[in-house]
C-alpha cells in the first residue's frame, strides 16, 4: 500500500510541474468589417457607416475611421458627408482589449448631387422708365432647366400673371411687354424652380408715365 500511495504522489506531481510549462493561448486580432447607407451616395448626402467588427477571443474597444476625403471620425458608427464627387478609400481600424488590431478598406463611389448647382434666376431692363403705351424689354435668364413664373406687382398692390410654371432651359430669354394702366411704379418678380424643388426668384423695378406713345405691331399688355 505505502508504495502506491507513493507512485501515484510521484505521478501527481510530475502532472503539477508538466501543467505549470504550458503557456497561456495566444490573442487573436479582430477582424475588421463594415458597411455603408445609402450604398451609392451622392455628393452633399449624409452616408451612414456601420461597424461590423468581430472579434472571437475578446471585444473591440476602440475605432478609427478615415473616410478618404480628409474626413475622420472614432466612434463606432459614425456619419459623413462628401462634398465632391468621386471614388473614396473608406477604411476602419478596430483595437480590441488585448491591444491587436486590424484594418478594412473599402471604395465608396459618390456621385454629383443632381440638384446642383442651385438654381440662379436674373432679370432686368435696359432701362427704369417708359411711356404708357410704350414697348417695354424684359430680358430674363436661368442657369440650368426650371419652371419659372412671372409676375408684375402694381403701385396699388395689385397683381398680374404673366406666365406660371413655364419651362424653359437654361439661357437668355426676352419678353415683349406694352406699358399700360395704371401709370405708378412697378416691380416684375421672376421665379425659378428646379426638378429638386429648389427655388430662386429676381426682381426689378421700374415706372409708367402718363404720357401715352402708341406703339405698333402685337404686344401684351403689362
Amino acid at each position: 500500500m505505502a508504495r502506491c500511495v507513493l507512485a501515484l504522489g510521484f505521478v501527481a506531481a510530475m502532472f503539477v510541474v508538466i501543467a505549470g510549462c504550458v503557456p497561456p493561448p495566444s490573442n487573436r486580432p479582430p477582424v475588421a468589417g463594415f458597411t455603408w447607407s445609402p450604398t451609392a451616395p451622392a455628393s452633399g448626402e449624409a452616408v451612414t457607416f456601420t461597424d461590423q467588427s468581430q472579434d472571437e477571443d475578446g471585444s473591440v474597444v476602440g475605432w478609427s475611421w478615415q473616410f478618404g476625403d480628409g474626413g475622420s471620425s472614432s466612434v463606432r458608427n459614425a456619419t459623413h458627408t462628401y462634398t465632391a464627387s468621386g471614388d473614396f478609400t473608406a477604411s476602419l481600424t478596430v483595437t480590441d482589449d488585448d491591444g491587436a488590431s486590424s484594418t478594412c478598406s473599402q471604395t465608396v463611389a459618390v456621385s454629383p448631387d443632381p440638384c446642383l448647382p442651385n438654381p440662379s434666376v436674373w432679370i432686368w431692363l435696359d432701362r427704369t422708365t417708359f411711356s404708357r403705351g410704350e414697348a417695354i424689354a424684359v430680358y430674363f435668364s436661368a442657369n440650368k432647366a426650371m419652371a419659372m413664373t412671372m409676375l408684375v406687382e402694381y403701385e396699388n398692390g395689385s397683381w398680374k400673371t404673366l406666365f406660371s410654371g413655364q419651362l424653359f432651359a437654361s439661357g437668355q430669354y426676352v419678353l415683349d411687354l406694352t406699358a399700360g394702366t395704371p401709370a405708378g411704379n412697378r416691380l416684375l418678380h421672376l421665379t425659378g424652380t428646379d426638378a429638386c424643388g429648389h427655388s430662386d426668384t429676381a426682381s426689378v423695378a421700374y415706372t409708367v408715365t402718363d404720357l401715352y406713345i402708341i406703339q405698333r405691331g402685337c404686344r401684351d399688355d403689362e
